[in-house]
């Protein structure tokens, strides 16, 4: 399927959904794959085709084959995979993080390509999970694609790897404002979790219908390449009559009334119409179903037959459509006005009493290692005080802020951490609980109130930590033990300000994405591309931790127009972190001046703040390396005219290092008067010094003679730059990833680590940084911090000489390079 949304062809696709309990269903399901197989010759001249059969797992909790078990039986028994795939549903109601995870790598392992996303029901017969949703599983499913693809090991394996395509659900058959609201909150976060696929809840409603085409399609704001799927499900009176009683299933009394006394014929011709309703609608296929299971290819033939008759799906909505009429909102609490103030005043890190609650409470976090009494007592007291306040269940990692203080594991039947699950029934009451309002109303309109909806639809929150359940989370918080420690950035308040470096050409896997991309033309930035994928992660994963910045560095693929190119990763980058700016790395002036262009006319008003490092400042697109003889100097003074940003400027000659500090230095000078007489303010300019590397910058010339290094002539003319109050205000960047290249993979960190605090010390305060690495978390080596110093003092006297090759021989001896 996605091979077909990436070439452009676009047929109508139809799923066929069952749901095996026994071996001999699993026979008959591979019996009917044939069929398919075969029906795919009469239905190719209007553009259907059957490309998968789904494999529901445990749907309301009565059981069905592991999907495993069921694959093997289904090869043994002739399923045709060269012609049709298989999609196993996958839930997280009967598996926690790990075993999910660890199911995935096995279907992936066993040559399964597609798998549908799902919550999952709960379960009469046995206490549900719930640990991920649908989203969690979503971004497993991503994250095991990414290390695929960053497993490569060149342009063409990166562009063959097998990866598993992930499809999800979406209801558009709610009818209250916040349910349908959410719903599409949350599909479109599925979409930007990497499902290629939304498949909707069965449901007799056109209208609403119509109106999730009209919302995700391509006119609205999902990408275009994101597949809308209708559910057509052969509904018999039984059949309606039982799933009146399933948790997010809407069947009116008017359809209950229009199928009492029909047989499976009108059933198998009601079905048909929907067909015809989705096709010309414009949706992308159907997942067609039928409790009972399909027993003959000719019943899916009817089906068919009677959709490709319909000219217009208007002349039969009569039958198709029986909808609900809104609902008014449940009654919920629109403000958590209190639990706000106290976050302002107590939690918030720069809040006016956050410091004095951190005091107050660290006796009590110190108490017997959080087994005191002292700390037992406050753990009692803060579960009270919460569940009376939240329903909170105590898990301990709290993610009531970032939810406007609604507990969404006390509060939601399922405990997702991601509401809602489609549950809810037309009034906004949970589906599994009748007493209940469902969490995604209260959510709504709380963040509605406070105008933090929009933030909201950019917030997908992770699991919470299990090993904290039943401690005091208040405690967690304020000493670090959360996933805001977890996700702490290393550099915060070091003074440093990080810039993620790993979309350039010269990194692998970024390098053979950005040649896949380049190899697929347009299509290259359409999701589902794979290069676009890992692009994507690449730049959400660094700005979450902690990039101010992101490196966009194309030198080394060939593009026919390096400014076009440019322009489009700009634009990537825009929509995929829109709190990111860009550093934009090119040898080529006109790309330079042409991203840069489109990164001002792409950008409304100031650049969002960086909340990560050195909160009071704003992140500034910065483009490099900049040259005063360029013919398009002028052309950027213009651009700073109208929009700040930095410019990157190397203390080199045209193409190559310079020999000295001093005449580093007067290339220094000539850039700062430059720019400031053009207008650059002196924190728009970073200067570059530039990089050798451990291995390059050695102690002696190939004659033998001692010799200065690199890194002594470049630090002592950053600690010179430091020292000139004319130039205050300057930056000093530098580009961590040369000091490492030809160190072995697994050493390459700790080089880099000791070279960052020997260029901290120089007056370096931007960096150019692989923060997936760990750097600034841990300090490098003795050894390796040894051999640093050794390469920074050497001055080309002998002894500087003999003390770099005494401090190499140690770093070789102990296996560090």
């Amino acid at each position: 399927m996605a091979n077909d949304i990436a070439s452009g062809k676009t047929p109508f696709t139809i799923s066929v959904e069952f749901t095996p309990h026994s071996r001999a269903d699993l026979i008959l399901i591979a019996r009917m794959a044939q069929g398919l197989v075969a029906l795919n010759e009469t239905y190719r001249e209007h553009d259907i085709v059957f490309d998968s059969v789904a494999l529901t797992q445990n749907p309301g909790g009565h059981l069905s084959y592991d999907h495993a078990a069921a694959i093997a039986i289904l090869r043994a028994h002739g399923f045709p995979e060269e012609d049709l795939a298989i999609c196993p549903h996958i839930t997280g109601k009967d598996m926690n993080q790990d075993g999910v995870r660890s199911l995935l790598i096995s279907l992936r392992d066993l040559g399964i390509r597609r798998a549908l996303a799902l919550t999952g029901d709960l379960s009469d017969q046995s206490k549900g999970v719930f640990e991920i949703g649908s989203l969690g599983i979503l971004r497993l499913i991503r994250e095991l694609n990414m290390e695929a693809l960053s497993s490569a090991t060149d342009p063409t394996d990166f562009a063959t790897r097998p990866l598993l395509e992930p499809a999800a659900a979406v209801s558009p058959f709610k009818y209250t404002e916040a349910s349908l609201a959410m719903q599409y909150i949350k599909a479109r976060k599925k979409i930007r979790e990497g499902a290629v696929s939304l498949i909707c809840q069965c449901g007799w409603d056109v209208d609403r219908s119509e109106h999730l085409i009209q919302e995700l399609g391509p006119e609205a704001e999902r990408p275009a390449d994101a597949r809308i799927i209708g559910n057509v499900l052969v509904a018999t009176f039984p059949v309606a009559r039982y799933m009146q009683s399933l948790p997010g299933c809407v069947i009116s009394e008017a359809f209950l009334a229009a199928l009492e006394g029909r047989k499976l014929d009108s059933a198998l011709e009601r079905a048909g119409h929907q067909v015809a309703l989705f096709r010309q609608l414009g949706y992308s296929g159907v997942e067609l179903g039928k409790p009972g299971e399909f027993k003959t290819i000719h019943q899916i033939e009817r089906i068919l037959d009677t959709a490709l008759a319909i000219g217009d799906w208007r002349d039969v909505k009569a039958n198709i459509h029986f909808p609900l009429v809104d609902s008014p909102p449940p009654p919920v609490r629109h403000s958590a006005a209190f639990s706000r103030l106290i976050h302002n005043l107590a939690l918030r890190r720069n809040g006016p009493f956050h410091k004095l609650a951190q005091t107050v409470l660290s006796p009590v976090n110190r108490s017997a290692e959080r087994e005191g009494a002292l700390y037992k007592a406050f753990n009692a007291f803060e579960g009270i005080g919460k569940k009376l306040l939240y329903q909170c269940e105590h898990c301990g990692d709290c993610f009531g802020p970032e939810n406007d203080y609604v507990c969404t594991l006390g509060q939601c039947e399922k405990g997702l951490n991601n509401p809602p699950c489609g549950d809810a029934d037309p009034q906004g009451f949970c589906g599994n609980n009748p007493n209940r309002v469902c969490v995604g109303e209260t959510l709504y309109y709380r963040l509605q109130h406070h105008g933090d909806l929009d933030q909201y639809k950019n917030t997908i929150l992770e699991k919470r930590d299990v090993a904290l359940r039943d401690t005091a989370s208040l405690l967690n918080y304020y000493f670090g033990r959360d996933h805001h420690a977890k996700h702490a950035n290393p550099f915060q308040d070091s003074g440093l300000t990080p810039i993620g470096d790993r979309i350039r050409a010269r990194h692998q896997p970024a390098g053979a994405a950005m040649r896949c991309i380049q190899d697929s033309g347009d299509r290259g930035f359409r999701r589902p591309h794979r290069g676009r994928a890992l692009i994507e992660y690449l730049m959400e994963t660094q700005w979450r931790q902690g990039a101010c910045q992101i490196l966009i560095d194309l030198d080394g693929v060939e593009a026919a127009d390096p400014a076009a190119t440019l322009r489009r990763y700009v634009d990537l980058l825009r929509e995929v972190v829109p709190g990111a700016a860009p550093c934009l790395r090119s040898r080529n002036p006109e790309a330079q001046l042409s991203a840069m262009q489109e990164w001002i006319a792409r950008t409304t008003g100031s650049p969002a703040s960086c909340r990560r490092n050195r909160p009071s400042d704003q992140p500034k697109a910065l483009v490099g390396p900049i040259r005063l003889d360029d013919s398009h100097w002028d052309d950027l003074i213009a651009l700073r005219e109208t929009h700040p940003f930095g410019i990157i400027c190397p203390l080199a000659e045209p193409d190559q290092p310079i020999e000295s500090t001093d005449a580093m230095l007067t290339v220094a000078w000539e850039i700062w008067d430059a720019a400031r007489s053009a207008g650059f303010q002196a924190d728009d300019i970073f200067m570059d010094p530039l990089t050798a590397g451990v291995l390059s910058d050695g102690g002696y010339e190939n004659s033998g003679a001692p010799r200065a290094s690199h890194t002594w002539k470049s630090f002592r003319a950053m600690e010179v730059l430091r020292r000139e109050s004319a130039m205050k205000g300057l930056h000093i960047i530098l580009d961590l990833f040369p000091w490492a290249e030809g160190v072995a993979p697994r050493f390459q960190a700790d080089h880099r680590r000791a070279f960052l605090e020997a260029a901290k010390k120089a007056g370096v305060d931007t960096i150019l940084v692989d923060l997936s690495e760990g750097i600034g978390a841990r300090p490098a080596p003795p050894a390796v911090i040894a051999l640093m110093e050794a390469i920074r003092n050497l001055d080309g006297s002998d002894a500087a000489s003999a003390a770099w090759q005494a401090a190499m021989a140690s770093v070789r001896e102990a296996g560090r390079l």
